[in-house]
């Protein structure tokens, strides 16, 4: 797979069933807000209003569901793509990140956060749930 080209579709997308607000900075000291589609141990999947270009390093912040525990991870974009269709008039760019240099502590939170809502193991993407056909339980 070539770097910037996000995997398929089928791949990524999960149905985070927990909702995850991510803050995303810059290098550069830019700062906007995100949301996760899906995280897994090792990388997140986020939709913002931001694009950001493959190769880009950024720090997010972000709570695990109902906890108060913020964590902040250096990461790496890996892809970039736009998704118009979302909200009719609004553009949103969807993209794949990958962390880099977890500490041990904050490794053990993703890994336990992942496996108690079940963010890797399948279930409804994005689109899914856009359209409405959401799995009932």
């Amino acid at each position: 797979m070539s770097p910037g080209k996000p995997p398929p579709r089928t791949n990524f997308r999960r149905n985070l069933r927990v909702p995850v607000r991510v803050e995303v900075r810059e290098d550069a000291g830019g700062s906007s807000h995100g949301y996760a589609i899906n995280i897994s141990p090792t990388g997140m999947g986020l939709q913002s209003s931001e694009a950001y270009k493959p190769g880009l390093s950024l720090q997010l912040r972000f709570s695990f569901g109902a906890s108060d525990q913020s964590v902040e991870l250096d990461s790496e974009v890996i892809w970039c793509m736009r998704d118009s269709d979302l909200s009719p008039g609004m553009i949103y760019y969807e993209l794949g990140v990958r962390f880099v240099d977890v500490p041990s502590d904050v490794q053990g939170l993703l890994d336990s956060f992942v496996e108690r809502t079940g963010c890797d193991q399948g279930g409804n993407d994005l689109h899914d749930l856009r359209n409405g056909s959401r799995e009932k339980g």
